[in-house]
């Protein structure tokens, strides 16, 4: 058995030494080192470019916030390729259920759905409502990406990221009351797209 370091190895750990010394210029080299890889990581998760390309930009920051918690006895790529994979599932888990409750905030607008509503809800789905479900979650996604910055940031914020009212005042430096009133507004526009979707499709 060979023990014996490969040179990306210890290339690897001779950066990590050297941000954790203080010379953060370093840092970009890795993220130049493994940003595709981690892009591929991450695309394969979720499934969809624009996200992809985000998450990449927070997982390098995750990375350069907690390289000091890298141990050096595993390969450097092993432990960055892992903050990935938990970053990019934990982006879907948020993404799933920021959708559902999107969904219902802005209300059934499928007669279909409306009707089959309880059922996916606990899980029973057929093929049928299955397909509905995902062709409305795919609508939803395309309309909060097309709206203005300043009614899509809050509402990604409240539904994709989890944020609370507080939170998304503290960061749009905007008073609750505001926040409020764009998210009312945005899932206005957002049930308006989608009723007309589903009379255009009808």
């Amino acid at each position: 058995m060979n023990d014996i370091p490969s040179e990306e190895i210890i290339r690897d750990k001779n950066l990590v030494f050297a941000v954790c010394s203080g010379d953060t210029k370093v840092f970009e080299q890795l993220v130049n080192i493994y940003k595709s890889n981690i892009y591929a990581i991450v695309l394969k998760i979720v499934a969809d470019k624009n996200t992809a390309k985000d998450l990449i930009n927070e997982v390098f920051e995750k990375v350069f916030r907690n390289i000091s918690q890298y141990d050096g006895y595993s390969p450097f790529s092993a432990w960055l390729f892992r903050i990935a994979q938990n970053h990019a599932r934990d982006n879907l888990r948020r993404r799933k259920t920021g959708t559902r409750g999107l969904l219902q905030a802005v209300g059934n607008f499928s007669n279909i759905e409306a009707n089959c509503h309880n059922k996916i809800e606990s899980g029973y789905d057929n093929p049928e409502e299955s397909m509905i479900k995902d062709e409305n979650a795919v609508f939803l996604h395309r309309f909060v990406s097309d709206l203005h910055p300043r009614y899509r940031l809050p509402l990604e914020m409240r539904y994709f990221g989890e944020y609370s009212l507080t939170e998304i005042s503290n960061e749009l430096n905007l008073p609750v009351g505001t926040i409020k009133t764009l998210l009312f507004r945005s899932r206005k526009m957002l049930q308006k797209r989608l009723i007309n979707i589903d009379i255009n499709s009808a």
